[in-house]
């Protein structure tokens, strides 16, 4: 599963008034941090598919993969 791509799905549900997410969590539905989002999870799609940029990628998406589950999660459940 993609770590970014949840991220915006829920962002852009939220811009179409599909669902709220909790004021702290609000950013997600703004259109700077939507595109960043998508473009972040264009890249991690592409780099799935080159071996050594799986690996490079892994290492440097992890830590931002452990965030954005954390985060959905929040606006899932209202926490936060």
């Amino acid at each position: 599963l993609r770590a970014f791509l949840p991220i915006g799905i829920a962002g852009v549900f939220a811009m179409l008034g599909l669902y709220t997410l909790p004021e702290t969590y609000d950013v997600f539905a703004q259109p700077l941090p939507l595109l960043a989002v998508f473009v972040l999870a264009v890249v991690e799609s592409l780099a799935d598919k080159v071996p050594a940029m799986d690996t490079a990628s892994d290492l440097v998406t992890f830590p931002l993969r452990m965030l954005s589950g954390g985060a959905l999660f929040a606006t899932a459940t209202g926490a936060g």
